[in-house]
């Protein structure tokens, strides 16, 4: 049993080895870097507001309802989402808000009219809900209590840093490649994120499916080593009992042919005594 338990310790220092150093600070990364996205691509219709209101028509009354259905969608739909988030698990639920809300923003690049936009607002506003409450229990999740205060300092300066940085670089898409192509390309941006998250967790899968089947191997040919082992011994100890049987029965064989000779004897004392005195 010692044998299983050792090469089983083997194999999870060698699959622990292959770990990525540190890796909560690339996800604390990570969480900065989907905050800057989050609030570049809320922050987008105001930097295309004056082109838009010039080619659709558009009034500066229609840009300010886009804003009110995304922030009261965005305030109501909090509330599912830290349960959603609570039940599916917060990769899932990461993984389906990125590529939702960066869908919704490439999409504003088709709108024609107010109720497209509306509605792909609203959406906006479904994806980017779970993005709080979804920072705060990976932080719970991955740091450990006395880092937990700092690493949310980190993620939350994100929103800022978005919100900071908006304005000029989606100003400079905007005059380069048009209000359509802007954004297309913070859509892109966040399809990207999310297919390099989606590569590193197939890549962790195939890792853990490789270490399971180490592991597995491991265990497998430890019991059957160790299985070896008992049968063999359990060969030695049926050998010593076939043996002591023998002695047994040769011991009873002994004693039977003792036995004879005593009952022999003894009818021959009573024949001895039974005959007449002459």
């Amino acid at each position: 049993m010692s044998s299983t338990v050792d090469v089983l310790a083997t194999g999870r220092k060698a699959s622990d080895a292959k770990k990525i150093k540190n890796l909560r600070y690339w996800m604390l990364g990570w969480l900065i870097f989907a905050g800057v996205l989050n609030y570049m691509d809320r922050s987008s219709v105001s930097i295309a507001a004056p082109h838009m209101i010039a080619e659709l028509g558009l009034t500066k009354t229609d840009i300010g309802l886009m804003g009110t259905v995304f922030s009261w969608t965005y305030a109501f739909c909090q509330l599912p989402a830290g349960y959603l988030i609570d039940k599916l698990g917060s990769k899932k639920m990461y993984f389906f808000a990125l590529t939702l809300w960066s869908i919704s923003t490439a999409l504003m690049s088709l709108g024609r009219n107010m109720t497209q936009f509306l509605s792909f607002r609203f959406l906006l506003g479904v994806g980017e809900s779970p993005n709080s409450p979804n920072c705060s229990k990976i932080t719970t999740a991955w740091f450990p209590h006395e880092e937990r205060g700092q690493a949310s300092g980190i993620w939350d300066s994100g929103s800022k840093w978005g919100s900071a940085l908006a304005p000029p670089v989606l100003t400079v898409l905007s005059l380069a490649f048009g209000w359509r192509f802007m954004f297309v390309i913070i859509g892109i941006a966040g399809v990207l994120g999310t297919l390099t998250v989606l590569i590193y967790r197939l890549g962790v899968w195939r890792q853990e499916m490789e270490n399971t089947k180490h592991n597995i191997g491991a265990e497998v040919k430890a019991y059957h080593d160790e299985s070896t082992v008992n049968f063999e011994r359990l060969e030695r100890r049926l050998d010593a009992i076939d043996h002591m049987v023998s002695l047994a029965a040769d011991f009873r064989s002994v004693a039977n042919r003792r036995q004879i000779r005593i009952d022999r004897r003894l009818e021959r004392l009573e024949q001895f005594h039974e005959e007449p005195a002459e």
